[in-house]
């Protein structure tokens, strides 16, 4: 079975984390059929549904802040999503860290990776 990088969303809380880090992108979506039957979708079930209008609406209202990292990209090259280093230059540590990204120059994404931490 392939999905989009071989990930499959067999569950509630594996289509929640997609949707979470979706939020703090610029574009927000669902793969809607890819796969119903090896993916659990948005709509499987209410709780995912109430989860899903709760992350789409943060990802609304973050939409003017995000139309700025657009601009910002298109005028001048700077990603919307980018590594800290690109904001952090002097900061040596920044250049070493793998799964932490900064969402424009004023929101620092930090998903949890592992329980507990």
């Amino acid at each position: 079975m392939f999905t989009h990088f071989d990930i499959v969303c067999s569950g509630p809380r594996s289509c929640s984390w997609s949707a979470e880090y979706a939020v703090f992108t610029p574009v927000m979506r669902t793969h809607e059929g890819n796969k119903p039957a090896s993916n659990h979708q948005f709509y499987s079930d209410e709780d995912t549904l109430n989860q899903f209008a709760r992350l789409t609406q943060m990802h609304a209202r973050l939409a003017p802040y995000t139309r700025t990292l657009v601009d910002a990209c298109f005028d001048e090259g700077i990603p919307a999503q980018a590594p800290l280093f690109l904001y952090f230059e002097d900061d040596l540590g920044s250049w070493d860290i793998e799964y932490q990204y900064m969402y424009g120059p004023d929101l620092l994404v930090a998903p949890v990776i592992h329980k507990g931490q």
